[in-house]
């Protein structure tokens, strides 16, 4: 029998990749609600509903069209090159 903290605390497996705010995060923590109040499906089974969503997000269209929109939020790094490619073309205009 797997051990009810397993069943109930699965924000754990959305830490290395989820952004920490904002619509998806949210849309996740509901999915984990979700989720922790089922009783008929197993641990793995909920593991497997969150990778599903992890996978979704992740990919690298869906993920694209999240960021220009602002559902998600540039890493670090992120867009630097953007910014300065567009001073340099702003300056010499």
């Amino acid at each position: 029998m797997e051990p009810f903290h397993e069943h109930v605390f699965l924000e754990r497996h959305l830490e290395p990749w989820c952004p920490p705010r904002g619509p998806v995060r949210h849309f996740m923590e509901l999915v984990c609600a979700g989720l922790q109040g089922n009783p008929y499906i197993t641990v793995e089974k909920k593991r497997e509903h969150i990778r599903w969503f992890r996978d979704y997000f992740l990919n690298e269209d869906r993920y694209e069209v999240l960021r220009l929109s602002g559902a998600v939020e540039m890493g670090e790094g992120e867009g630097e090159e953007e910014d300065r490619a567009e001073e340099k073309g702003g300056a010499g205009a």
